[in-house]
């Protein structure tokens, strides 16, 4: 063992209920090759915080997702949304879409509020459940029988309601509208996922790959750009690359899911380009010296 996967291993010993340092302990044992460390590092990090889906993704990475799942099941509370949901998160991440889709639907129904459920379940091509909650709408958050589109894009009018009462936009407003859209993230991948929705996918691809654009480390827009394109993740971080060659975060983030993919020369290489692109980042140094580059 390294000096420096040593001193990782102090440090986690030393505070046993930090997740984070335990998941440093797994990245470094991971780099060095040590599989079978790395999971367990990673599983005591994911026991001391089963919410942070970065030792969930991890451990599915290193083909143990089998073991999060069949601990989850034995846990598994059928009333608790959360629950529910967080096992879908990690089926979805093992390929089991059709059952992690049921169990998106299910957490709905038990919370219409949460649109991270509600979103998910209509991805997978469910109806929207009565009660959910539009973000940011003047209605007090329930669509009922009126509906809407991607979690609040589009709502109909009210029974009775004067179109005035909405303030409509002029037409000489379609520019500044436009430019609005281009240039907001967050709208770009409601849009996107609507258009998923409505069976759009060419524009929906569009849409997000606009989104990541604006934001390219955003993972919500990258995953759904995922679905739409039925592209994978090397794929769409390369095409960002290609774009954003001078961002390091970018850049990190390639070299973290080759790594994952048990690419260390690859991952190596991209973390030293990381490194010259940004040497004050500390995260760049250190994985570069644990996959061996010289200080």
């Amino acid at each position: 063992m390294t000096e420096g996967l040593r001193e990782l291993q102090r440090e986690a010993m030393m505070s046993p209920g930090d997740d984070e340092l335990w998941g440093n302990l797994g990245d470094g044992l991971r780099a060095n090759g040590d599989q079978a460390g790395a999971i367990q590092a990673f599983l005591r990090a994911w026991r001391l915080d089963p919410q942070d889906t970065e030792w969930l993704r991890a451990l599915t990475d290193l083909g143990a997702g089998a073991v999060v799942v069949e601990t989850m099941r034995e846990n598994l509370n059928e009333s608790d949304d959360e629950a529910l949901g967080d096992l879908a998160d990690v089926l979805l991440m093992e390929g089991n879409t059709e059952e992690s889709c049921d169990l998106y639907r299910r957490a709905a129904e038990l919370d219409p509020s949460d649109t991270e459920w509600t979103n998910h379940a209509m991805e997978c091509g469910f109806p929207v459940p009565e009660g959910y909650a539009i973000e940011g709408g003047d209605y007090g958050g329930v669509i009922g029988e009126y509906g809407a589109i991607g979690g609040g894009l589009y709502q109909e009018p009210w029974p009775g309601e004067a179109l005035g009462a909405y303030g409509l936009p002029e037409a000489e407003d379609v520019g500044s509208l436009t430019s609005q859209l281009a240039s907001d993230a967050s709208l770009l991948v409601k849009l996107g996922q609507a258009q998923i929705r409505a069976g759009d996918k060419p524009a929906a691809t569009t849409s997000l790959w606009n989104a990541l654009l604006v934001e390219h480390t955003n993972e919500e827009a990258l995953q759904s750009w995922m679905v739409a394109a039925g592209k994978t993740r090397r794929e769409g971080l390369e095409q960002l690359r290609n774009v954003f060659s001078e961002d390091d975060e970018l850049v990190g983030l390639l070299a973290d899911h080759y790594l994952d993919l048990g690419l260390r020369d690859r991952a190596r290489d991209l973390y030293d380009l990381a490194h010259r692109l940004d040497e004050d980042d500390p995260e760049w140094s250190a994985k570069r010296i644990l996959l061996g580059a010289t200080p």
